[in-house]
């Protein structure tokens, strides 16, 4: 795959999708690499209701795909492959498990992966009683029990989808719910029902499994210890930037690990650029997200147009 681009934009998440519709559009030959889902974490949510122009709420599933068709009727190739590292340079190169990709510009659009507990067994039994994501795996949980360890509003979400399939979701928050008030209020209707059970100050001590799989989750509120049994685990307790491959670069990042980047979204790093979940800021949102990708696209295609009008006058 080793081919010159004018934009490789790493990630397909609502942010690099929105870039490379701007791009795209733009004429700029722009190529999007992504190494797990299209649409990113968007594509597991059941439902999104705070997306404009969508009065009834649109699935994750259905907004992604919709980025995405729009992105290659514009021209924007999207490829499966993972970034490995970033040279920096003229051109930048991009070292990929699908060979090398090689771009005047670059935009890092790469979001966040789930966060980990980071406790004994849940490595152990990931995907075999313990998940992450309630789309992809909820369905093998119907009339079962569950565990949900999580209290802000991707848990109360995941919840409130998950009900609809299981037995009884016990839900362990390790202070206290701090989810919107809609959400609180939908909750509030499951718990009444004996749907879910809420145990604000408890925490995962142990994934507790027969070898094969989970059989329940060791937690303590911080006095004693009990075990539930349960036959599966879900663990929504937020998400960590993907920024592995940009190690060995001079791009900044702030203290969780998020890049830094100026008013004009660029890096550190000449002609490479950031935006969406992985750029520092407090916003974590699909809408702020998309605008982000707006944002970058339009500077990135004036940093391009520029460079070439002073190109051509060298000439």
């Amino acid at each position: 795959m080793k081919e010159m681009y004018g934009v490789a934009i790493i990630g397909a998440g609502p942010s690099g999708l929105t870039a490379a519709i701007y791009l795209s559009r733009a004429g700029h030959k722009t190529i999007v690499l992504e190494s797990q889902l299209i649409g990113g974490q968007v594509a597991t949510i059941d439902r999104v209701d705070n997306y404009p122009g969508f009065d009834t709420g649109i699935a994750g599933v259905d907004l992604a795909s919709s980025l995405e068709s729009q992105a290659r009727r514009f021209g924007a190739e999207i490829k499966f492959a993972k970034v490995n590292s970033i040279k920096p340079g003229r051109p930048i190169i991009l070292q990929t498990d699908a060979g090398e990709v090689m771009a005047t510009a670059v935009l890092i659009a790469s979001g966040a992966g789930y966060r980990h507990l980071g406790i004994p067994g849940e490595a152990e039994y990931s995907s075999h009683g313990v998940h992450y994501c309630a789309t992809c795996d909820g369905a093998f949980y119907r009339d079962k029990d569950i565990v949900v360890v999580g209290g802000a509003n991707t848990a109360v979400q995941e919840v409130i989808f998950l009900a609809e399939q299981v037995k009884r979701i016990v839900m362990l928050v390790r202070s206290r719910l701090r989810a919107d008030k809609i959400l609180r209020e939908e909750l509030a209707k499951l718990t009444k029902a004996d749907k879910v059970i809420v145990l604000e100050g408890w925490r995962p001590l142990e994934m507790v499994g027969d070898g094969d799989k989970l059989t329940g989750v060791k937690v303590t509120d911080g006095q004693k210890e009990r075990q539930l049994n349960c036959d599966g685990a879900f663990v929504f307790v937020g998400t960590e930037p993907n920024n592995g491959f940009i190690k060995g670069t001079k791009i900044r990042l702030d203290e969780a690990g998020r890049i830094v980047t100026g008013d004009n979204l660029m890096t550190d790093e000449p002609n490479i650029w950031a935006c969406g979940d992985i750029r520092s800021g407090e916003i974590r949102q699909i809408v702020s997200a998309a605008g982000d990708g707006a944002v970058a696209a339009k500077h990135i295609d004036l940093h391009l147009f520029w460079t070439t009008v002073r190109w051509q006058n060298t000439k």
